[in-house]
């Protein structure tokens, strides 16, 4: 995300290595893994042993489709090319091991934006404005002068050092959670909303704001180029990067509970199964395809069989089995219970996974997710995710929720646009949504680029409309999709409603002809 994670961007410089941004974003989705480094030994015929790079390329949301270069010390780049993001911002690339450090550069994509990096080891090298930030900080230098002459190079003390201040500078001045560690090059994380990725949230919401004293990317990269990194305002931004607890909970309409995991956080493989083969467990069907309707409603996933030969069941809301597969024989599977690593100021936990794949079709793909801290069980049937199904939803089906229609009443807010193109200056536009105590949702004024056609009118109906708690604290306490395109934890859709832990909203954000349409804070009239 954003899930929460779609703003327009005010990054207007085009200067060497400084960052040019376009304001059409794409939707965030993220993932939790991370890529396995190595290096490959040469031979004695003389060939370079190569080093193995890989990261995340992000801005609080993915980097969609961009093609990475790199610059190391004898001249020489990735040994393979093109090295592009993937549909999580994930990319890697080799590069000679003995040539290291390398200069990263990244360009294209969705978001269209301009990034360095450098890469001192083999391993997790990111790339973001975080990494650019902290180059600003170790150089002096905002329009990158120096990366043409690789003696003036900063090295890895000067920039871990950078680093380390920024993030002290961030976590103090409410950027980054307090319990943030790690480095923005080197530490893997997920565009999702958390951790490194909220970071990049809220200094998005920084140079946004019409009302910071920070106009726009230029200006912070120019105030921490001139040593004032402790200028930077405290944050002010609506999604706080520490978590919030709801205090107000919504009526709930057609509700599926989050699952009860048991004490074990960290079980081993037949622990899991065994765990997860206890109960069958309650979903709520809430995506299926025009030609099995009666799916549709709350359903079930039953899980069972042996480490070696592992079952997965799903019906649907009618009783009828959608979906049901032994792992032997499949062309792929996988079988990992979650698990939990103490960090010592925080708790990692990862998620556990449960697939199979024989084929293409509904009744020949299953895949699914399962958190222990959360108690959130989601997943798909089907190669094209045909059927999605999940628990945690608070609302959702035909009715429409009282937390949508008590909204009802024309909402407001002014944002900056760029009718003028990506890099043209930005204009201010009045942008509202009126909403009907019956689930009818109208948007107009302004997209970010001023290419969509409004007003448009998305209607709660059901399939894929339901209201969640907020998957990361950067959605706030609770997530509304309107005709969600994507599974539940991605930020994609026609229109999402982010709101506080007291149901108040933080921000509507619509999609149209690929454009965001966004009202942050806004006003009822």
């Amino acid at each position: 995300m954003s899930m929460g994670m779609q703003r327009p961007l005010a990054w207007a410089g085009m200067g060497v290595g400084t960052i040019g941004m376009a304001v059409l974003l794409s939707a965030c989705g993220g993932d939790s893994g991370s890529g396995s480094s190595n290096d490959t030994d040469g031979d004695n015929n003389g060939t370079t042993a190569s080093a193995e790079l890989q990261g995340t390329a992000a801005i609080g949301q993915a980097i969609v489709n961009a093609t990475l270069t790199a610059t190391c010390q004898d001249g020489s780049g990735f040994t393979t090319s093109p090295v592009a993001t993937d549909s999580h911002g994930k990319w890697q690339g080799k590069v000679a091991s003995d040539q290291l450090p390398c200069l990263l550069k990244l360009s294209g994509g969705t978001p269209a934006i301009e990034l360095t990096s450098m890469a001192f080891s083999k391993g997790t090298t990111n790339i973001s404005p975080l990494t650019q930030a902290a180059l600003v900080l170790a150089t002096h230098d905002t329009e990158f002068d120096w990366t043409a002459d690789k003696s003036q190079w900063p090295d890895q003390t000067e920039v871990d050092t950078a680093a380390q201040s920024l993030l002290n500078t961030l976590k103090s001045k409410g950027y980054a959670a307090s319990t943030l560690t790690g480095s923005p090059f080197s530490t893997a994380f997920a565009a999702d909303g958390t951790g490194w990725d909220a970071a990049l949230d809220a200094i998005r919401d920084l140079v946004e704001d019409p009302a910071s004293s920070i106009a726009g990317y230029d200006e912070l990269m120019q105030l921490l180029a001139d040593g004032n990194l402790n200028s930077l305002p405290d944050y002010s931004g609506g999604n706080n990067p520490n978590p919030v607890n709801p205090v107000n909970p919504p009526t709930t309409s057609g509700a599926v509970d989050k699952a009860d995991l048991g004490n074990n956080s960290d079980p081993t493989t037949s622990e899991f199964l065994t765990l997860m083969s206890a109960n069958s467990w309650p979903v709520a069907i809430y995506e299926v395809p025009a030609s099995n309707p009666q799916w549709y409603g709350t359903g079930s996933l039953t899980i069972g069989g042996t480490d070696t030969n592992w079952t997965m069941e799903l019906r649907g809301a009618d009783g009828s089995v959608i979906s049901s597969l032994t792992a032997q024989g499949a062309f792929t599977s996988a079988l990992t219970a979650f698990s939990s690593t103490d960090l010592g100021v925080t708790t990692i936990y990862a998620p556990g996974h449960l697939f199979i794949n024989k084929g293409t079709a509904i009744t020949e793909f299953q895949n699914t997710y399962v958190e222990w801290d959360s108690g959130l069980i989601e997943g798909s049937a089907g190669g094209g995710g045909e059927v999605k199904f999940r628990n945690s939803l608070l609302a959702y089906g035909a009715s429409v929720p009282k937390a949508l229609s008590d909204l009802a009443g024309t909402w407001s807010a002014t944002t900056n646009v760029y009718c003028n193109g990506p890099y043209g200056a930005p204009t201010a536009a009045t942008n509202t949504v009126t909403i009907t105590a019956a689930g009818q949702i109208t948007m107009d004024g302004k997209t970010q680029l001023c290419g969509g056609t409004l007003p448009q009118t998305v209607v709660w109906g059901g399939d894929d409309d339901f209201l969640i708690p907020g998957p990361q604290a950067s959605d706030g306490a609770y997530l509304m999709h309107i005709d969600a395109q994507d599974t539940v934890n991605v930020s994609a859709g026609t229109l999402q409603i982010r709101f506080d832990e007291n149901m108040d909203v933080i921000s509507f954000q619509g999609w149209i002809a690929g454009e965001l349409l966004e009202l942050r804070n806004p006003v009822k009239q």
